[in-house]
């Protein structure tokens, strides 16, 4: 008889041999419906040409990006400063005083200086024009005249405030000296006319004649003495004339 070791290794074999068969028989075994095709995975592998391009066209999106944005904001300031003039300077024209005709009349005022002083000597021809443009400006446009002197005065006190206060002095000089020549003049005026009072009484008072009436003088002493002496002006440029 054989021994149960010898039985049970050869059921072993027997059994292996037939697993084996029975795999390579389901390997064999065609598949009733088809098969679907695998899936191909695709892998982007770009090359250095590529990278290259692609850092660059990066770095050209950036600058154009940061360019942009400073130029824009360059516009924005100056859309700024221009709202800020346009403000200010409807802020110095007021509503009561229109520029025409006045800015017509301070430019033909200004042009005709320098076709007057074209034959003039150069420090007349520098000075007449500004000082014509000056006058003719506080003259036809007073109150337009006087916001920008006043604007001129708050930026000059506000960056040059050293300049601004010897400005202020210089001012309340020329005032005092305009103030003192106005009382030497009215006090020659008065001079000339107690003069001219005084040969008119002593002519009535020589001759008999009515000189005072005939020249058609005022009762009061002041007006006689100024109407002699606008007479006496008269007279003169008549003769000068004459």
């Amino acid at each position: 008889m054989l021994s149960p070791i010898i039985m049970r290794r050869s059921a072993s074999a027997v059994m292996a041999a037939t697993g084996l068969v029975l795999v390579n028989e389901q390997k064999e075994k065609l598949p009733i419906y088809p098969t679907p095709p695998p899936d191909l995975i695709l892998i982007d592998s770009p090359s250095a040409l590529e990278h290259h391009i692609g850092e660059a066209r990066r770095q050209l999106r950036d600058a154009y990006k940061g360019t942009h944005a400073e130029v824009q904001g360059v516009v924005d300031k100056w859309i700024g400063v221009e709202r800020k003039v346009e403000d200010r300077i409807k802020s110095l024209l007021p509503p009561t005083e229109p520029l025409t005709p006045g800015a017509l009349y301070i430019g033909i005022a200004t042009l005709s200086s320098s076709i007057l002083t074209r034959s003039r000597p150069s420090s007349l021809r520098i000075l007449l024009p500004p000082l014509l443009f000056l006058s003719s400006s506080a003259y036809f446009l007073p109150q337009t005249s006087a916001n920008v002197r006043a604007y001129l005065g708050e930026v000059e006190e506000h960056y040059l405030p050293e300049v601004a206060r010897r400005h202020e002095v210089g001012k309340k000089h020329a005032v005092m000296g305009w103030e003192r020549v106005k009382e030497g003049v009215e006090g020659g005026r008065e001079r000339v006319g107690g003069v001219v009072e005084g040969v008119v009484g002593g002519v009535e008072r020589g001759t008999g004649l009515k000189v005072r009436e005939a020249l058609g003088w005022g009762v009061g002493k002041n007006s006689g003495g100024k109407e002699g002496v606008v007479v006496v002006e008269k007279d003169l440029k008549e003769k000068e004339d004459k």
